[in-house]
């Protein structure tokens, strides 16, 4: 045991090296907790999801959902966030035909939310964010809707009843929309 002695201290080396590794022990234990929390804010739902689970059970591993902290193994565990509050997206104008070959631009904008309770079942169906579902599945939908609402008038009857135009493509947008979980809150076609 070998002491070293300066200013009245007395320290051995065994002490010396158990201070240490426990501080080295805290300093990974710290570590390894922060990479195994999240928190999930009050403005989204988390979902907690086995990365390599494939049973049906579980829906492709997902385990459910969460909000504040969430503590979880970071190799087999991860956790994917929606926001549940408005989200506002306008898009770039496109064309559609009428029912008589005439063409119109829509710039479209809309107003929506995640329900909360059909947040998993979102995850499972595209397992993609809040942007790539906008500029994918939601953008199809819109375009859908006009679409197929703009075959059934044509240019005269459609510049005419433009309020009956947009209450239909908002009702089968949001008959659409509403069955995968996402909630219109508003939507405007500027034609």
């Amino acid at each position: 045991n070998t002491k070293f002695s300066n200013s009245g201290f007395n320290i051995s080396v065994p002490q010396v090296k158990w201070t240490f590794i426990s501080v080295a022990a805290a300093l990974v234990f710290t570590i390894l907790l922060s990479k195994s929390c999240t928190v999930v804010d009050s403005g989204e739902i988390g979902i907690k999801f086995h990365k390599w689970d494939s049973s049906k059970e579980k829906y492709g591993g997902v385990e459910g959902t969460c909000k504040g902290w969430v503590f979880y193994n970071p190799i087999t565990t991860k956790v994917f966030t929606y926001p549940t509050y408005l989200q506002r997206k306008n898009y770039e104008p496109f064309n559609v035909n009428a029912k008589d070959a005439s063409t119109f631009q829509m710039d479209p904008t809309i107003a929506y939310r995640i329900d909360p309770a059909k947040a998993c079942d979102i995850f499972v169906k595209y397992r993609e964010g809040v942007h790539e579902l906008e500029n994918g599945y939601i953008r199809t939908c819109i375009y859908e809707a006009y679409r197929t609402c703009a075959n059934r008038y044509t240019s005269d009857s459609l510049m005419s009843s433009r309020a009956n135009f947009e209450s239909d493509v908002r009702h089968r947008l949001e008959s659409s929309l509403q069955k995968e979980g996402f909630i219109v809150e508003e939507f405007t076609s500027q034609i």
